[in-house]
C-alpha cells in the first residue's frame, strides 16, 4: 500500500497548496493539479471542446488505473526528487513526472502479462528468447533482446504521448539517443542496455551512467536508463518495488550533479509454475510458515 495519501499526484497538489501555489501557477495546471480536480488546461487553438471532455476522462483513468504499487514506486521516486535542482523547473517536473508514470505502468504492465495473452513480451522469457536469435554470415549467433525492449517501450509510450515520443532521433547530446521524448518543451532521454552479468543499480550506475547522463549537456538534466535484466540465473525477477532508483553523477569539473532514474525490466524469466522449491539463499522460512507434514 502507498504511503498517507494514496495518489502521489494528490500528495503533489495538496503540498502546492500548503505552499500558496495555485494549480495555475506557470501558467498552465501542474500535473499534480490535472490528475487530482479532473480538470485540464486551456485548449490550443484550433481543438474542440469534446477534447478538455477526453482530457478529464483520461485523468480519471490514470487515477483510478495505476496499481497501487505503481503508485507508491511514484511517490517515492518524486519525493527524492524534489531535492534536485533541474527538477524544481516546472516544465521539468511535468515532463520527467509523466515519462515516469508512463515508463513505471510499462513495467508493471510487463512484469503481470502473460506471453500467451501479449506475445509481443516473449522476449522476457527463458524458454522463448530463441525467437530473437539469429546467425550472421560468420555463423556467430546473435539476439535482438535489447532491441526488443527499445521497440516495445516504444510502443507503450507512443500509445500514450504520441508523436512526442521518438525512436533513435539523432544530433542529440552529439549522438544517437535510443528514446528521445519531447514535451513540455523539454528533451528527455531514454536509454536502453541489456545487461546479462550484475544489473545490481550501483554496478548499473557505475557501467552505464555516464552515457546516459551525457545526452544531458545541452538537454534536460534528468534521464532515464532502461534495462533488460539478464542476470538471474533461476529465473525469479525481483519485486517491482526493487527495480526503480534515481541515481546521480558528477561530471569533473561540474558541481551540480546530474540525475537518472534507472527502470530495470526482469529479462529471461521462468513462468511460476516452471520454478523449483524454495532454495535457503532465496527465501527464509520462518518456523510459523513452514508446511506441516500431511496425514
Amino acid at each position: 500500500m502507498a504511503r498517507s495519501g494514496s495518489q502521489p499526484a494528490a500528495c503533489l497538489a495538496q503540498r502546492e497548496r500548503a505552499a500558496g501555489k495555485t494549480p495555475w501557477d506557470g501558467g498552465t495546471p501542474s500535473l499534480s493539479a490535472v490528475l487530482e480536480l479532473g480538470i485540464s488546461p486551456d485548449l490550443p487553438s484550433g481543438f474542440t471542446r469534446v477534447l478538455r471532455k477526453v482530457a478529464s476522462h483520461v485523468s480519471n483513468v490514470v487515477l483510478h488505473g495505476t496499481s497501487p504499487q505503481v503508485d507508491e514506486i511514484l511517490d517515492r521516486c518524486i519525493s527524492d526528487l524534489r531535492h534536485v535542482k533541474e527538477f524544481q523547473k516546472p516544465d521539468v517536473e511535468r515532463a520527467v513526472t509523466v515519462i515516469l508514470w508512463a515508463l513505471l505502468n510499462f513495467l508493471d504492465y510487463r512484469m503481470n502479462t502473460t506471453k500467451g495473452h501479449d506475445s509481443g513480451g516473449e522476449y522476457l522469457f527463458e524458454d522463448t528468447e530463441w525467437k530473437y536469435r539469429s546467425k550472421g554470415k560468420s555463423g556467430s549467433e546473435t539476439d535482438q533482446l535489447e532491441k526488443a525492449l527499445q521497440n516495445d517501450c516504444m510502443r507503450s509510450l507512443g500509445v500514450f504521448m504520441g508523436r512526442q515520443a521518438r525512436l533513435e532521433p539523432s544530433d542529440i547530446g552529439g549522438g544517437r539517443a535510443d528514446i528521445s521524448v519531447e514535451y513540455q518543451r523539454q528533451r528527455i532521454v531514454i536509454e536502453v542496455k541489456r545487461e546479462d552479468r550484475n544489473a545490481s543499480h550501483e554496478a548499473l550506475r557505475k557501467a552505464r551512467g555516464a552515457q546516459t547522463v551525457e545526452y544531458g549537456t545541452a538537454n534536460t538534466r534528468i534521464g532515464f536508463l532502461l534495462v533488460l535484466d539478464r542476470s538471474q540465473p533461476d529465473g525469479r525477477p525481483t519485486s517491482i518495488d526493487q527495480n526503480v532508483s534515481i541515481q546521480k553523477l558528477t561530471k569533473t569539473n561540474e558541481t551540480e550533479p546530474r540525475t537518472f532514474i534507472i527502470v530495470v525490466m526482469p529479462g529471461k524469466r521462468k513462468v511460476p509454475s516452471a520454478m523449483g522449491p524454495v532454495a535457503d539463499a532465496e527465501f527464509t522460512l520462518l518456523p510459523d510458515q513452514d508446511v506441516e507434514p500431511s496425514g
